[in-house]
């Protein structure tokens, strides 16, 4: 996500929060004490400090204990691109042969009805690409390398396995047909 939609994003939260402190402010509500010196008997006091502190050193513990993900890098023909993508179980589309039988329903899909619902696709090249594909596996994802978005078409029996968080394949980019 770009920097300008997170500042964005801040911006709108800080309005809500404006509102609700300026309504605390109008009709004199208060759910802790104005200072802490006054009402040193009171449990809120030091509740509110316990709150804050988790507050903000939270950010910085998880800053210092995490870590980045563990990537095993493919080791890939000179023909070949390395890309690096997120694979989640449940996000893909099964195009298989018309001699294994059963119902066509997501994810699994027989390859002349898969070719057929393709036509309703907005996108001519994106028809003419999918006319084309043979019993496979297709998900769309993100090299988190380049940051480029991808179709990957895929043999059913070479999907990586689910579970991790990372995985690194070798493929060719065809970018002339989309």
């Amino acid at each position: 996500m770009s920097g300008f939609m997170l500042q964005l994003f801040q911006f709108f939260g800080l309005l809500p929060a404006l509102g609700v402190a300026y309504i605390r402010d109008k009709f004199n509500f208060r759910l802790l004490p104005k200072t802490c010196l006054k009402y040193k008997h009171r449990l809120s006091c030091p509740v509110l400090r316990i709150f804050l502190a988790v507050l903000l050193a939270a950010p910085a513990l998880i800053k210092i204990n995490g870590h980045s993900p563990i990537i095993k890098a493919a080791s890939c023909p000179s023909e070949m691109t390395m890309i690096t993508i997120q694979y989640d179980p449940g996000t893909y589309v099964n195009v298989t042969k018309e001699n294994i039988v059963f119902l066509d329903w997501m994810p699994n899909f027989h390859s002349s009805n898969f070719r057929r619902n393709a036509h309703n696709l907005a996108d001519n090249n994106l028809i003419k690409a999918m006319e084309s594909i043979t019993p496979s596996t297709l998900f769309y994802t993100l090299d988190h390398e380049t940051n480029t978005e991808a179709l990957i078409i895929i043999a059913t029996d070479e999907l990586p396995s689910p579970g991790q968080l990372l995985v690194s394949l070798c493929g060719q980019w065809d970018e002339t047909q989309l």
